[in-house]
């Protein structure tokens, strides 16, 4: 099967941390645990509404966006036919 096209889009999400830290100090943690309250603190219509459009897309193949090897390809293939 020859390498289908997909796109690959970069998306921008703004959330907020309180945290006793300063900003230096914010730790990965914190971040993940700010960046997981506003996914869940939001429904699908304020998700698209919060990332808006893309800010860069490409196109690129399976092969290359998902680095995968040649047996796992059939797998992922049918996913996007």
């Amino acid at each position: 099967m020859a390498n289908k096209v997909i796109y690959n889009h970069a998306f921008t999400l703004a959330f907020s941390v309180e945290t006793a830290n300063d900003a230096e100090n914010v730790s990965a943690a914190e971040i993940r645990s700010g960046l997981l309250k506003r996914l869940a603190d939001i429904d699908d219509y304020e998700l698209v509404e919060a990332v808006g459009m893309p800010h860069d897309t490409y196109e690129t193949t399976l092969e290359e966006a998902l680095h995968i090897h040649d047996s796992e390809r059939c797998v992922i293939e049918r996913k996007f036919k």
